[in-house]
């Protein structure tokens, strides 16, 4: 018995299935030749070619397929980019000579699109192994918005405005959990409010995030820096959304950040500045996931501090992860000039046995407690292997249920919900249970 199931893309013989329609491969006949003469046993279909740039604009491929394009020059970039706008589902591969694979101008611009670029000389290879770690079926684009029920946009939005920093200076104390966890919930009972309202995510961790695993999508098509080619200025709701993935289940807006190490030059107080700019005009509540690099140049995290609303300190109630955050922002909140009065102290991963209580912890940290605290709680470990937010894998377990009434006492009461407080007999049977843990 397999400890783990197989993943979407490998069938009982080991070859991958993509959940997507066939290939379908544009290019010089020459490099059509070396594709197909490349193109691995057991990967998805190649399910027709064009050699010249007339055959291959008018090729359709199917709903959520694979188009490959290797023409050389700008006609090749061209069109990829025109092809890319057309068809929204489908993903793209662009094969460029390796002196242009360095190209970041180039890159950024495909990034924009959810284009990637592969090496002519090593397409085939490069692009399969490329849909065997995507083998996911990527959330649609988003529907316009006329068909999701949405009203154009015809001048400013007074609707009440709100954004969140989730924030720890130490690693490990489940920031990201709750970021999606609370992101998830502000969707799906934001709606219920208006029908129309919107969260978005944004993974600021450009160290080490993973806000997109969370969420079921290991392999982006949109990440943070494809932001550096967004307009100045406001922009309009059909173009943010276009830089934006949809997590279909909740209804949340995220955007991860890069999965390329070499990307963190280009994420910087800048970018940041431009993001939550496109992004506040049009959502009702933005939420960042900060990471814990406070020290390092190019620190966008000073921003971002300063210009939320309100920041949710995350903390573990031991000792150690205690003692060296207070020292951290008795040391930061000063030298940033941020307001002590943003902050909020939130405890996750407390267990039942914790030997501090919750009040002492806040008053020697000096920070208003946002309750309840968080508990350690297996129900989290095993969402996070699926792929899935805590709240909608298991919204009755102990985590989800505290998560729901840490929202209520953080947005207002119409957050709140009747699932989200324990019945009596369930208090008895937690008893026993911690009782035989022991």
């Amino acid at each position: 018995m397999r400890p783990y199931p197989l993943p979407s893309w490998v069938s009982r013989k080991g070859v991958f299935i993509l959940a997507t329609a066939s290939v379908i491969v544009l290019g010089s006949k020459e490099f059509v030749e070396v594709f197909l003469s490349g193109w691995p046993d057991g990967a998805p279909p190649v399910a027709g070619v064009a050699t010249d740039l007339a055959a291959a604009r008018a090729a359709v491929p199917g709903d959520g397929g694979v188009v490959v394009a290797g023409f050389p020059g700008s006609g090749g970039v061209e069109l990829v980019k025109e092809m890319a706008a057309r068809y929204p589902r489908c993903r793209f591969f662009l094969a460029v000579e390796d002196k242009d694979l360095a190209d970041t101008a180039l890159w950024r611009q495909m990034a924009a699109r959810g284009i990637v670029l592969v090496s002519i000389n090593n397409a085939a290879a490069e692009v399969a192994a490329a849909l065997k770690d995507a083998g996911f079926k990527e959330a649609p684009a988003p529907l316009p918005p006329a068909r999701a029920g949405e009203k154009p946009e015809t001048g400013p939005d007074d609707r009440k405005k709100i954004s969140l920093a989730i924030w720890s200076t130490r690693g490990g104390v489940g920031k990201t959990a709750l970021a999606v966890s609370l992101g998830a919930l502000l969707a799906l009972r934001g709606r219920k409010i208006r029908r129309d309202y919107r969260v978005a995510l944004v993974d600021a961790d450009a160290d080490g995030g993973n806000l997109s695993y969370w969420l079921g999508c290991p392999n982006p098509r949109v990440t943070l820096p494809a932001w550096l080619d967004m307009t100045e200025g406001r922009v309009g709701w059909d173009m943010v959304r276009e830089y934006l993935l949809l997590h279909e289940a909740s209804g949340l807006y995220f955007l991860p950040r890069s999965a390329r190490a070499t990307d963190e030059e280009y994420i910087t107080a800048g970018l940041m500045e431009k993001v939550h700019a496109g992004l506040s005009p049009h959502f009702d509540t933005v939420i960042y996931d900060l990471g814990t690099a406070v020290r390092k140049e190019n620190n966008y995290t000073p921003y971002l501090l300063s210009t939320v609303d309100t920041v949710l300190v995350v903390a573990r109630p031991d000792l150690p992860t205690v003692q060296s955050i207070k020292n951290d922002l008795d040391e930061l909140v000063p030298r940033w000039g941020l307001d002590p009065g943003k902050l909020r102290l939130v405890l996750n991963r407390r267990s039942w046995r914790a030997g501090f209580k919750e009040g002492d912890i806040a008053r020697h940290m000096g920070i208003p407690l946002l309750l309840p605290g968080l508990p350690e709680d297996i129900h989290v470990d095993r969402a996070a292997d699926r792929g899935v937010p805590p709240v909608l894998a298991y919204p009755y377990c102990d985590f989800s249920r505290a998560a729901g009434l840490l929202l209520a006492n953080l947005m207002g009461r119409e957050f709140a919900d009747a699932g989200d407080r324990k019945r009596p007999w369930e208090y008895v049977a937690g008893f026993f249970r911690r009782r035989a843990a022991v």
